[in-house]
C-alpha cells in the first residue's frame, strides 16, 4: 500500500508538472510556441480564427489593443501600432530569452525620400501609442544604401537640406555619397517595451523619438547614425549593439537642456557584424564611432558594457564642422572594457567626451531613465 500510495504521489506531482504544457502547450516558461488564451492568431494552419498577415490581426483587435501571437514566417508588410490601449505581440520561439531563437520577420523596404519626406513613415513597424510590448520578432529595413539622384548628387544634396529646412525632425546628410534614412522601428509614444527583438538596417534602424522605452536582450544592427531620436528616454540593457559598416552608433538629437532625449547603454555588447568590411574591424582601428551629438543637448552614455576594436580610439565625433553640437551634449562613459572603451583609449579619446564618476552614473540608471513607476509596465523578467 505504501508504495501504491507513493505512486500516486508521484502521478500527482508529475500532473502538476505538466500542467503548464497541457493548458498552454509550452515546456519551460521561456517558451513561446504556442498561443495563450485570448490571443489573435496569425500565421497558422491549426485554428480556425486566424491571420494572414499581423496587419489583419491588429485591425481585428479594435481599438483597445490586445494580444496577437505570431507563427514562424517572413511577413512583407508594414505594421503600424496606433491603439488606445496596450498591444501585445509574441513572436514564436522556444526560447524567448534570446533573439537568437526567434523565428518571426517582419521586413519593408521603405526610405525617408520617398514616403513623404518622414522618417517615421519609413518604419517597417510604427509604434505610435503607448503601451506597446514586442517580444521575439525580427524586424527589418532592407533599403540599404541611398540610390535616390545616385547621378546627381548636388540635385541630392540640394533635395536633402529643403526637406530639412521644412521639417527639422528630418536627419539628412548634406555631402557626398549620400545616405538615406529608412526606419526599422518607429517608436513614437511612451511605456514601450521591446524584449528579445532583433532590429536591422542601414541608416537609422531605430528612431527612439518620444516617452520611456526599454530594449532589453536584443540587438540593434546598422551603420550610420543607427539609433537616433529626439524626445524619448531609452534604457538599452544586456543587448548586442552591431555596426555592420563603418558610421556613428548613435545620433542623440535632445533640442534644449530640459529635453527627455537620453540613451542609456548597460552591461551591453558593442560589436562588429561576423561579416562586416574590413574597414569596420582591426584592433582598435575601426571607422566606427560610439556617437555624434544630431542637437545641441543630445545625450548617450555607455555603462558597463563591452565595447570592440571596431570602436575608434577617438570614441566620439562631432555633428559636422558647422554645428559640432559638443559644447552642451554629454557623450558618456561608465567602466567599460574592451578594446574600444574609454578605459583602453584614454589619452585619445575625444577632447569632449566624458567619463563619468559613480554619482554621476546614478543619473543614468534604470529607475533615472524610465522613471520611478518602472516597475509597473517594464516585463520584469527581462531586468
Amino acid at each position: 500500500m505504501r508504495f501504491r500510495g507513493l505512486t500516486v504521489v508521484i502521478s500527482c506531482v508529475a500532473l502538476v508538472q505538466a500542467l503548464p504544457t497541457l493548458i498552454t502547450g509550452r515546456n519551460h516558461k521561456w517558451d513561446r510556441t504556442s498561443p495563450e488564451e485570448g490571443d489573435l492568431v496569425v500565421g497558422s494552419n491549426h485554428f480556425e480564427m486566424e491571420y494572414k498577415t499581423i496587419s489583419e490581426a491588429l485591425a481585428a483587435l479594435g481599438p483597445t489593443g490586445g494580444n496577437v501571437f505570431v507563427y514562424p514566417g517572413v511577413y512583407h508588410e508594414q505594421v503600424v501600432l496606433n491603439k488606445t490601449g496596450p498591444i501585445k505581440i509574441q513572436g514564436y520561439t522556444s526560447d524567448a530569452r534570446d533573439y537568437k531563437n526567434n523565428q518571426v520577420v517582419i521586413t519593408y523596404g521603405l526610405d525617408a525620400v520617398s514616403v513623404n519626406k518622414s522618417n517615421d513613415l519609413s518604419g517597417t513597424v510604427r509604434a505610435e501609442s503607448a503601451g506597446v510590448n514586442l517580444y521575439n520578432l525580427d524586424i527589418e529595413n532592407t533599403y540599404g544604401k541611398c540610390t535616390h539622384l545616385s547621378d546627381n548628387v548636388v540635385m541630392h544634396t540640394f533635395t536633402l537640406v529643403f526637406i530639412a529646412l521644412l521639417d527639422s525632425s528630418f536627419k539628412g546628410h548634406y555631402t557626398a555619397g549620400c545616405q538615406c534614412q529608412a526606419i526599422a522601428l518607429s517608436a513614437q509614444a511612451g511605456k514601450q517595451g521591446y524584449y528579445g527583438v532583433k532590429l536591422t538596417g542601414y541608416q537609422d534602424t531605430l528612431l527612439a523619438n518620444i516617452g520611456t522605452q526599454i530594449y532589453s536582450k536584443s540587438c540593434i544592427a546598422g551603420a550610420v547614425d543607427f539609433i537616433f531620436g529626439q524626445n524619448a528616454s531609452v534604457y538599452i540593457y544586456k543587448s548586442d549593439i552591431v555596426s555592420t559598416a563603418e558610421g556613428n552608433i548613435t545620433a542623440p538629437g535632445g533640442t534644449d537642456e530640459n529635453a527627455h532625449q537620453v540613451f542609456v547603454f548597460h552591461k551591453s555588447n558593442i560589436i562588429p557584424a561576423y561579416d562586416a568590411a574590413t574597414n569596420v574591424t582591426g584592433n582598435g582601428t575601426g571607422n566606427v564611432f560610439l556617437g555624434r551629438p544630431w542637437k545641441a543637448f543630445g545625450k548617450t552614455i555607455y555603462r558597463n558594457s563591452y565595447i570592440g576594436d571596431h570602436v575608434n580610439p577617438v570614441g566620439w565625433k562631432i555633428w559636422n564642422v558647422a554645428t559640432p553640437n559638443v559644447n552642451q551634449s554629454t557623450l558618456a562613459e561608465y567602466k567599460n572594457y574592451g578594446p574600444g572603451s574609454y578605459y583602453a583609449n584614454r589619452a585619445e579619446r575625444a577632447s569632449f567626451a566624458q567619463e563619468l564618476t559613480q554619482s554621476e552614473a546614478e543619473n543614468y540608471t534604470i529607475t533615472a531613465v524610465l522613471g520611478l513607476d518602472y516597475e509597473s509596465w517594464v516585463d520584469l523578467d527581462y531586468v
